[in-house]
């Protein structure tokens, strides 16, 4: 029989991928229960609602992009593949959590979306910092123009990378959607290295 903390995983991992592929609103306890194979009322045993089951997730994607910002800087790698590393991790999140992303970023007037912005902006504040702090790293080795406008460049980057990956552009196909905003992206990281780079 597996123990409390492995059926919570357990739990956990069938919710974010219903999560994922339904969204918050269309995914039901039963359904994370049966998924999880268990009844209804054991799935509260171990969570109290579908609120608490969506925080914990979101807690835990934020874990493990902490621990993708300390993978970038390992090993005896150049700044160069420090950075282009760096800059890959919001393409992973969005690949793997695409439906989770795109609420967390467009229905904040969702409640549950109210209770996890504190998470999000943790998580996002995080990213911004080290973007900065890398670019701040790439000026001082001469790696970066040292005429770059490093907090201009920080929100031009946000901007650009939520509208490429979260927004979709009025008549792309769905099928095609995540490839090409792949394709977008990385050719917006290739613009802007070019602009930067020395």
């Amino acid at each position: 029989m597996p123990d409390c903390d492995d059926r919570k995983r357990s739990i956990l991992e069938v919710a974010e991928r219903l999560f994922n592929r339904l969204g918050y609103e269309n995914t039901s306890m039963r359904q994370i229960a049966e998924e999880a194979g268990s009844g209804k009322a054991s799935l509260y045993y171990y969570f109290k609602s579908k609120e608490e089951i969506f925080l914990k997730v979101l807690q835990k994607e934020g874990s493990e992009l902490l621990a993708k910002f300390h993978e970038t800087s390992k090993g005896d790698i150049s700044y160069q593949e420090k950075l282009i590393n760096y800059l890959k991790i919001p393409l992973e999140i969005f690949q793997k959590h695409s439906s989770l992303m795109m609420s967390l970023f467009f229905r904040h007037h969702d409640h549950h979306i109210n209770k996890s912005k504190n998470i999000m902006s943790t998580t996002k504040d995080m990213y911004w910092n080290k973007f900065r702090e890398l670019i701040e790293e790439g000026i001082a080795g001469g790696f970066i123009r040292k005429d770059i406008d490093v907090e201009r460049l920080s929100k031009v980057y946000i901007f650009n990378l939520i509208g490429t990956l979260f927004i979709r552009i009025p008549g792309e196909p769905e099928a095609e959607s995540m490839e090409e905003k792949k394709l977008n992206y990385e050719f917006m990281l290739e613009i802007m290295l070019k602009g930067i780079t020395v």
